[in-house]
C-alpha cells in the first residue's frame, strides 16, 4: 500500500478569545472536538486517504480508509479504531483522547516515502491550516522528514520548530531510527503542537505518527483595566449537556465565580484561583490572574474535560491549577495526557 498521505489530525483547543476590557471570553475545554474531524490530502502518486469524524465531545464517529487494500476494522471504540492487513503488516489506528490526536500508520519505509499535507481546523476558527512535508530517507537508509509550505488559517501564527524541522536529528532508539519535524501553532493565547515522526528499522519495518497536541489554557496578558470584564467559559457534558461558568475579573484584579449552567457545581476560589467542577464529572475549569511586573497581568483560564471516550469519571487525577496536573483540590482532572 503506498503511501503518500498527509493526515488531518485536528486537535483544537478553546474558541473565542478575550480582546477588550468587559468583552466576553468564550472558550471550550474539547480541544479535540472542536475540529469536528480530519482528512487526509495525498499531492502526489496513489495515496492513502483517511477521514476522520468527531462527535460534539471528541468521540470518534466515523474513519473512513480509502483504498483499503486489504485493510479491515479490526478494533473500534469512542477514542480508538485500528484497521490492518490480515497479516498485521500494515496498520492505520486513530487515538482521540484528551488534548491529544494522533493518527498512526505502520507500513515499509518505502511505502511512507512522498509528499504529503496535512491540514486541520486547529483551534475551530472554521478555517484550516496546512502544512506540507516530505518524508525520504538518507545515503545510510534512515528516515528523514522535512516541512514544506506552512499555511496558517487567518489569524493563526505557524512556526516551524528549526531545531527538529532544519536539522532533523535522526537517533538511534531500541532499533529503531527516528526522525521527526514539527509546527507550533499559537492564537489569541492558546498554542497547539504539530508533530510528524518517522521511524523505521533495518528490515524496512516503518511508522508515521502524526500528533497534534495542547492544552485547553489561555493565556492573555494586559493591564488590569484591559482584563477586567465579564467572561463566559463553555464546555460539554460527555452526554452532550452543553454547560457554561460566568465569572469576572474586578477593577482590583478579583476573580469573581456569578454563576453556571448545565448542572450542579462544587466552586471555591483558594489564594485568588476560581476552581469550578460539575459534580459527578471531572468535567470544570480554573482561572487565575498573575501580576507580571510594572502593571502587567496574565490572565490564564484553563479547561478540563475532553475524555469522553472514557466517560466523565474515565479520567483521574486532581485538579492543579493552570497547569491541569496534580495539585490538592481533592477533584478534578489530571491534565490532558492520553490514559
Amino acid at each position: 500500500m503506498k503511501r503518500r498521505t498527509a493526515l488531518v489530525v485536528g486537535l483544537v483547543a478553546a474558541a473565542l478569545l478575550l480582546i477588550v476590557p468587559g468583552s466576553v471570553l468564550a472558550n471550550t475545554n474539547e480541544p479535540i472536538a472542536q475540529t469536528g474531524g480530519m482528512s487526509t490530502m495525498p499531492l502526489i502518486g496513489t495515496g492513502l486517504q483517511v477521514d476522520i469524524a468527531l462527535d460534539t465531545v471528541g468521540v470518534i464517529k466515523t474513519v473512513d480508509v480509502n483504498p483499503l487494500d486489504g485493510l479491515a476494522k479490526t478494533k473500534s471504540d469512542p477514542g480508538y479504531v485500528r484497521f490492518a492487513t490480515s497479516d498485521g503488516k500494515t496498520s492505520v489506528s486513530v487515538l482521540a483522547r484528551g488534548g491529544r490526536l494522533t493518527l498512526t500508520e505502520r507500513t515499509t519505509l518505502a511505502n511512507l516515502i512522498g509528499t504529503d499535507r496535512w491540514s486541520a481546523d486547529v483551534f475551530g476558527t472554521k478555517a484550516k491550516s496546512t502544512v506540507d512535508y516530505m518524508i525520504g530517507k538518507d545515503t545510510s537508509g534512515n528516515p528523514t522528514v522535512t516541512l514544506g509550505t506552512i499555511s496558517p488559517a487567518a489569524g493563526i501564527t505557524a512556526t516551524a520548530d528549526v531545531a527538529k524541522a532544519k536539522n532533523v536529528k535522526t537517533k538511534l532508539t531500541g532499533g529503531w531510527s527516528v526522525a521527526t519535524a514539527g509546527v507550533t501553532f499559537t492564537w489569541d493565547g492558546w498554542t497547539k503542537h504539530l508533530s510528524i515522526s518517522v521511524s523505521s528499522k533495518s528490515d524496512g519495518t516503518a511508522a508515521l505518527n502524526i500528533t497534534l497536541s495542547g492544552r485547553d489554557r489561555q493565556k492573555t496578558v494586559g493591564t488590569l483595566a484591559q482584563l477586567a470584564g465579564s467572561r463566559t467559559w463553555s464546555a460539554h457534558l460527555c452526554d452532550g449537556t452543553p454547560v457554561t461558568v460566568s465569572f469576572h475579573v474586578a477593577s482590583d484584579g478579583t476573580i469573581v465565580y456569578d454563576g453556571a449552567t448545565g448542572g450542579t457545581i462544587t466552586e471555591k476560589t483558594k489564594n485568588g484561583v476560581l476552581f469550578v467542577r460539575f459534580n459527578g464529572t471531572f468535567v470544570g475549569m480554573t482561572a487565575r490572574l498573575k501580576s507580571e511586573g510594572s502593571g502587567t497581568y496574565k490572565l490564564v483560564v484553563q479547561g478540563f474535560s475532553g475524555f469522553c471516550s472514557q466517560g466523565d469519571k474515565g479520567h483521574g487525577g486532581k485538579a492543579g491549577g493552570d497547569k491541569g496536573h496534580g495539585g490538592n483540590e481533592g477533584w478534578g482532572p489530571g491534565g490532558d495526557r492520553p490514559h
